[in-house]
């Protein structure tokens, strides 16, 4: 990771964000690396899926889930990320999942 990145990365997540939503959407917009094409490479998913569980552990609006645990399934990133492609907002490519290999018997 650049030095830029990661002054951006700790600024993102020293910054007080007053929704969930927010805060994903910060970290979804920012940029990991460029790579060797020149294209700029994103955090993945799970990296900011625990990222928001860490900044937010428990529910701290008003309402019936206060105070409970914070749940955030990839799926909603994946569709955060979508409305804002929609929007027009330029978003750094994703790293795709790694599987992990068959054990061989």
């Amino acid at each position: 990771m650049s030095s830029k990145a990661r002054r951006a990365l700790k600024r993102i997540l020293e910054s007080d964000f007053h929704t969930i939503r927010e805060f994903a959407m910060a970290l979804i917009k920012l940029g990991r690396h460029t790579d060797s094409d020149g294209r700029e490479i994103g955090f993945d998913y799970g990296f900011i899926h625990d990222a928001v569980l860490q900044k937010f552990p428990t529910v701290k609006i008003s309402g019936p889930h206060k105070g409970r645990p914070t749940r955030m399934p990839i799926k909603e990133l994946h569709e955060l990320a979508h409305e804002l492609n929609t929007n027009g907002v330029k978003l750094p490519l994703r790293p795709r999942r790694k599987m992990s290999k068959p054990k061989k018997k």
